[in-house]
């Protein structure tokens, strides 16, 4: 008959022994750990655009820097490579003769790349709706476009360096957009004397 060894006489106590720790710890995780909650982060609701016309804007840019606006019915005038180009737009109200062109004022749309690589674009001559922000092009601006590859032509960096503000595209429409969703008002307010 085999002998039992010290560890063949411990084996089943040993078992034991563990399975009663891990069911004590369970047991103490279970009585001290307190309930979690998930907290859903909601997405922010979209601020809300001013709509206004680009001589507007050039009238009274402090009025609209880091503003949201709405650009309605520009024409693309020129691109600059896949991610931007100049909106003109015909000022409003102006009394032209007949044989006469009316006055156009242009401003600089810079697509971000992120709409672009979703297919965003925009070829010369068609007419647009587009919301963004207005900042002013300064040497910071300049440099972090050049880094992302906007200029496609050596000349574009001079073209862009001559232009004061430029709208940062968050939305670039074909079709007019709801009209829920326009405010009027603020056009009229930029060109009241002291704004």
């Amino acid at each position: 008959m085999p002998q039992r060894t010290l560890g063949d006489q411990l084996s089943l106590p040993l078992k034991l022994a563990a399975v009663l720790a891990f069911g004590g710890f369970f047991f103490w995780l279970y009585l001290t750990a307190e309930p979690t909650t998930v907290a859903l982060e909601e997405e922010a609701p979209e601020e809300p655009a001013t709509d206004t016309y680009v001589y507007s804007v050039f009238e009274n840019p402090d009025f609209f820097e880091d503003e949201r606006l709405r650009l309605s019915r520009v024409t693309v005038e020129a691109r600059l490579g896949l991610d931007g180009f100049w909106a003109s737009q015909p000022r409003e109200n102006e009394e032209v003769e007949e044989d006469e062109e009316p006055e156009e004022d242009s401003i600089l749309v810079r697509i971000p790349r992120a709409l672009v690589d979703q297919g965003v674009g925009v070829g010369e001559g068609e007419e647009v709706w587009v919301t963004g922000f207005l900042h002013q092009v300064n040497d910071s601006v300049l440099a972090a476009w050049e880094e992302d590859g906007v200029f496609d032509d050596p000349g574009d960096r001079g073209l862009v360096e001559l232009e004061e503000y430029f709208i940062e595209a968050d939305g670039l429409d074909t079709s007019p957009p709801e009209e829920d969703e326009t405010e009027q008002p603020a056009a009229a307010a930029a060109n009241e004397p002291g704004n």
